[in-house]
């Protein structure tokens, strides 16, 4: 094993494999991998992730990474002031201010680590725009933005020698004493491990297939956050969910779908119904460039007038060198699918696609509990409101991942490993005979952009009452459990906090 300052040592009690470092870090989307590489380097850091980092929702991003970067005609207050109103006003406003005024600062920091933004012959920006960004502030590299970084920070985090990452590792429990988490547990290669570490950083994703139907990486279904539920750090808004509206429209394929992004919009594709009828002026003045959620619920309303369940992206007008040059990614997946952009309009619908709500953290990323911090979609920093600004989740990861990294530097020397007074969780989980398309049916139905609180209630009782059914059970720290079971109570974990919360929002509104 090339990281040679790990402690290994095999407990007597239970012989699980047992390792010591200073940080262990779950995900490697840019949240965590970002997170390692601002962190001290005479620190011993773990990164341990589900899959491959190529799997991730960081690795998918097309759009870009908003930034007020030239001053010429845009402003960190321009930027603050965007993300506040595309969120409706309910985010926290100094979550915003940090995300803004230290946008650059990380921006710079990327293009240190060798990451090259697309950029004219006179070195200038080239900037994209986006829907709810009143000027081009989009930071790209092409249309493979998060790949192109992604692999940038990959190959840094391989050259870094105090850093060891395990990927095919699902963590199953926090271990946690006395409100401290002390680290991790988890299945690797069906092998129970333990990770005990000075500090955790959570750096998982959010929920994508916890649905039928969804622009997320495979893998990406809320384990993390359900895990940190279960070891009682504190959530916030678990319930606000985000529907991209254009993901390509692909019949009777579940799971991961292909993602038209916002950039196509922002220049200059208009959204038609099966009538050929421009629509999006019915819904709001800024049209095709208004939010998602308000694009999402207009064509919701244009599918439930019409008897497709799509509507269609128009970009004809546009020609097919400049689409070839500025698309490549989407133009070559709509020929797969015998699409020509510049002749043929697009099939797309809305799909699920972010979550804004989370593990909730403080403005340096620390949870409720002691020396466990968050970062990126899986936590709940208050940024992104009822409704995230495009390409603002980037930025959130590198900002707060940063944020992290100083936290946790200063203060080091306060906290000590107690690799005794750790437990996991002693809690048996229940075998369940379901399936988890089930569950994601449930949660289109239930959870979709339109909600209904009769609905919502059925759907509450229902999964309460799966949880509570007696069943044969296995101890969470037992190599017997099968990840597939772990992923489906983790799920209904999720989906009960979820569905329990929009039906407080309603209540609320309804005292209102």
């Amino acid at each position: 094993m090339r990281f040679k300052r790990c402690l290994k040592h095999r407990n007597e009690g239970d012989g699980l494999e047992t390792y010591e470092t200073d940080v262990v870090i779950i995900g490697a989307g840019i949240a965590g991998l970002y997170t390692a590489l601002m962190l001290p380097k005479t620190m011993r850091i773990w990164i341990v992730s589900k899959a491959d980092a190529r799997e991730t929702n960081s690795y998918l991003a097309q759009g870009g990474i908003a930034a007020a970067m030239i001053k010429a005609y845009d402003s960190p207050i321009m930027h603050y002031e965007d993300t506040l109103k595309s969120g409706h006003y309910t985010n926290n406003p100094l979550s915003v201010k940090i995300l803004v005024e230290e946008a650059e600062t990380n921006i710079h920091q990327l293009e240190a680590f060798g990451v090259h933004f697309d950029q004219d012959i006179k070195g200038q920006y080239l900037m994209g725009m986006e829907g709810a960004h009143r000027v081009a502030r989009i930071l790209r590299i092409g249309d493979h933005t998060g790949k192109s970084v992604m692999e940038v920070l990959i190959e840094r985090v391989k050259a870094a020698q105090n850093i060891h990452w395990v990927d095919a590792f699902f963590g199953t429990a926090l271990l946690v004493a006395e409100k401290k988490c002390f680290g991790v547990q988890g299945n690797l290669n069906r092998q129970c491990m333990r990770i005990f570490s000075k500090w955790t950083v959570l750096a998982t994703g959010g929920i994508g297939h916890l649905y039928s139907y969804t622009s997320n990486a495979m893998g990406i279904d809320g384990s993390g956050i359900a895990m940190a539920m279960r070891a009682g750090a504190q959530t916030a808004h678990i319930n606000l969910t985000q529907f991209h509206p254009t993901v390509f429209y692909t019949p009777n394929l579940e799971g991961r779908q292909f993602l038209i992004s916002e950039a196509v919009r922002g220049e200059g594709a208009i959204l038609r119904n099966q009538s050929g009828e421009r629509f999006m002026m019915k819904y709001d003045e800024r049209m095709e460039l208004a939010p998602r959620d308000v694009v999402s619920a207009a064509i919701e309303s244009e599918m439930a007038l019409q008897s497709e369940p799509f509507v269609y992206l128009d970009v004809t007008h546009l020609s097919k060198s400049f689409l070839m040059n500025r698309f490549p990614v989407i133009y070559e997946f709509c020929s797969t699918q015998g699409i020509s952009m510049e002749k043929d309009w697009i099939p797309v619908a809305p799909r699920l696609h972010y979550f804004m709500g989370g593990i909730k953290t403080d403005l340096v990323g620390k949870t409720s509990l002691d020396a466990l911090f968050a970062v990126g979609e899986c936590a709940h920093t208050g940024v992104h409101g009822m409704n995230r600004l495009a390409s603002n989740s980037l930025l959130e990861a590198v900002v707060f991942g940063r944020r992290i990294a100083k936290a946790i530097e200063i203060m080091d020397t306060d906290n000590e490993s107690q690799v005794e007074r750790a437990l996991s969780e002693t809690i048996e989980i229940p075998e369940f005979d379901l399936s988890q398309a089930v569950l994601q049916g449930w949660m289109d139905t239930y959870m979709g952009i339109n909600r209904d609180p009769v609905k919502l209630k059925k759907c509450y009782n229902q999964i309460c009452e799966l949880i509570q059914r007696p069943r044969e059970t296995h101890r969470v720290d037992s190599e017997a459990i099968s990840i597939e079971t772990m992923s489906i109570y983790n799920a209904l974990i999720m989906m009960k906090a979820m569905v329990y919360d929009a039906l407080k929002e309603f209540d609320h509104n309804d005292k209102i």
